[in-house]
């Protein structure tokens, strides 16, 4: 039930006037609405290895952030949807080097438009 309710919410239509609190609120792959990731989970498990030590004991390398499962900025620009597209993709690297170059672009301003709000709340 609370993802289906989630994902009608997204359906809604969102109400863009505040530029000063989303700069840019499009996904610069597929131009719809980014949406956070509220929590860690949504990005698939949090376990990044197992290991079995000598002594019989286990050691668990989990993801702290949603950052860690990304593999380049650009994609941390998109919405929740197109970051799936690229956590699964088996060739990251070739994933983000055949992006067009207008989508490219457009992360960096996405990105760099984020990261002036930031510094403009901080000061």
């Amino acid at each position: 039930m609370p993802t289906v309710v989630k994902l009608t919410n997204k359906l809604l239509k969102t109400d863009f006037k505040d530029e000063a609190s989303n700069p840019y609120p499009f996904c610069p792959l597929c131009f719809g609405i980014r949406d956070d990731i509220n929590n860690l989970l949504e990005m698939g498990s949090t376990i990044k290895s197992i290991k079995i030590n000598e002594d019989g004991t286990n050691e668990v390398e989990s993801i702290k952030s949603s950052a860690d499962w990304l593999s380049s900025e650009l994609e941390q620009a998109f919405c929740f949807g197109c970051k799936r597209m690229g956590i699964m993709a088996t060739k990251k690297d070739v994933f983000v080097d055949l992006l067009p170059n207008v989508v490219k672009t457009n992360c960096h301003r996405t990105l760099s438009a984020i990261k002036n709000k930031v510094e403009e709340q901080s000061s």
